[in-house]
This record gives structure tokens, sequence and C-alpha cells, in this order.
């Protein structure tokens, strides 16, 4: 966890809160800097009341980033060294489809595998409905892997022990309001982390979760939690085409500015199939999402 300069890192004989080597104020790219996730090397403080010193950072087998809100082209990496993603879809207001194919395009970047938690199974009940919203999710993409959780009654969160591999780091990502929170307070089997309610009318939630942090589970999986994300955008190291959903990339042409977020541009090629029922309308989220232009494949496999 990283907060206000102070870097809490877990060593062999217990944690420990570092501030970063000189060597890093020449770093220009955030992504240069540690985040969570990353394995460092540190050196311990001589006195429990002293900061440690991360010394450097060692390299990454992969990580979950997205393009930075904001004007330029800056990638801000979310979680690093991460084997598993956990898509977290609340089966209340928060079922999003479009949502979802945006967290699958980002996840196809990271090297991580993505599996798509459909959480809140408690508020459908019904079981052919609940069979619905699973195939729905299911055909987003190829060998999609969908499962339905609940940390009230059936199905509770038992369907995601497979995933909990000892030694792996698995994300959470997902709205504000999926239950990311709640999932993990479960998972540690205590209330670690701050959770809140979701607004009736739509089903999103305030940001109880400001930081991204890391958690040992019992059985030696690492969990990240981290703040629900208003802006999505994949990020793109090549400045290439920007990842999309499919069912835009297949139908449309690339909208007249590369930035394009589909609201009052000109030359907007999403509004455009919208209006000729070449695409569902989809009104702007709560969350604030962005539909990205551009394609890119996703693929299975690290």
């Amino acid at each position: 966890m990283q907060q206000r300069g102070r870097y809490a890192v877990a060593t062999a004989t217990g944690e420990i809160t570092a501030a970063l080597a000189n060597r890093f104020r020449a770093a220009t790219d955030p992504a240069d800097l540690p985040c969570v996730g990353d394995w460092v090397a540190v050196r311990a403080p001589a006195l429990p009341t002293e900061l440690g010193s991360i010394s450097a950072l060692l390299p990454r087998f992969s990580k979950l980033s997205r393009q930075a809100s904001g004007a330029g082209h800056t990638e801000q990496i979310l979680a690093a060294n991460i084997d598993t993603i956990f898509i977290a879809m609340g089966l209340d207001g928060d079922f999003n489809l479009h949502r979802l194919e945006r967290y699958l395009a980002v996840a196809d970047t990271s090297g991580g595998r993505p599996v798509v938690l459909l959480t809140k199974a408690d508020v459908c009940p019904d079981e052919d409905a609940l069979a619905a919203r699973i195939a729905d999710a299911r055909a987003t993409g190829p060998d999609v892997t969908v499962v339905a959780t609940s940390v009230i009654g059936a199905p509770g969160v038992r369907a995601v022990e497979p995933f909990l591999v000892r030694g792996d780091t698995i994300v959470m990502l997902g709205s504000s309001g999926a239950g990311k929170s709640t999932l993990v307070n479960a998972l540690l089997e205590e209330n670690v982390l701050r959770t809140g309610e979701v607004r009736a009318s739509d089903s999103q939630g305030r940001h109880t979760t400001t930081q991204r942090q890391l958690f040992r589970l019992s059985g030696g999986a690492l969990v990240i939690d981290t703040p629900g994300i208003r802006d999505l955008r994949v990020w793109e190291a090549d400045d290439g085409a920007r990842a999309s959903v499919a069912d835009v990339a297949q139908e449309i042409a690339p909208c007249h500015f590369r930035d394009c977020r589909h609201g009052t541009e000109p030359g907007c090629a999403v509004r455009d199939a919208q209006a000729r029922g070449r695409l569902p309308p989809e009104p702007p989220s709560a969350s604030g999402d962005a539909i990205p232009s551009g394609r890119r494949d996703r693929r299975g496999g690290r």
C-alpha cells in the first residue's frame, strides 16, 4: 500500500513502512515507481521508529494498467505481478455488459487471467434468470470464465475457492458498489475493509475504498482490493489504436476524434450507430465509464 510517499512493505520478518531512495527522484514516468503488488529491494530501518528505504524495483511479469485520466497519454499501473483478475459486477442495477467488455479489454492486456464474478446473486433468486445473466456474461468473449457469488446465503463465496491458489496474486476490479470490498472481507473472514450501501435508484455506490491494498488470505493467496473506477481506458504503450468492445469495432468506423467520449463530439460513430439501430442505446452510466475506440482481440493465457 502506498500513501503520501510512504509504502507498506511486507518482508520475511513482518511489515515495515518505507520511503523511496534518492535514485527514484530522477524518475519521470509514474510507471517506473513501485505500486501495489510490486517486488522491491528494501533496506530495513535500524529502529522501529525509522523508515525503511526502497532501493530497487524488480521486473514485473504482469501488470494491470489503464490510461490515466486527464490530458496526455500516461500509463497508470493499478496492480503489478498479478495472476488472476476478479472482475466484479453486481446482479442488481450494476449489471452492464458493455462495461464488462471494457473491463475484459483492459484485463486482456495485463498478462493476468480474467474471471468474471457476478456478485449479489442473492438478489437474483430465480434460477432461470441467474442462468440467463451468466450466459450473457459468457457471451462477451471466447472462453470467459463466469462465477456467481453472494456473501448473503447461497451460492456463497465457495465458488471462488479454486482460484485462490497459494502464492498467486488476485486483483479485484469493478465499479463502486459492485461488492469488491465486501467479498474481500468475506474471504478474510473479518471486516477489514469499510463497505457502504448502494443507491436504490441505480445500485451505484460511493468510494469506500480509496487506495489499493494487498491482503494475505489464510490459504496463502494474495488479494488486492481497488477503488471503483470511473474512467477506464485501455493503455496502449505503442500509442496505437485503443482497445474496444467487439460489437462497436465490427459495426462502426473509428470516431473522428481518437479521444472521443461519445457524448457531444462531432463525428462520433458510436452515436451515429446507435441512432441507426446498429448498436443498442446505452445512457451514460453514473460511474462515468467511457467507451474506447479501436479494437484488440482478446486472447487466452498469459
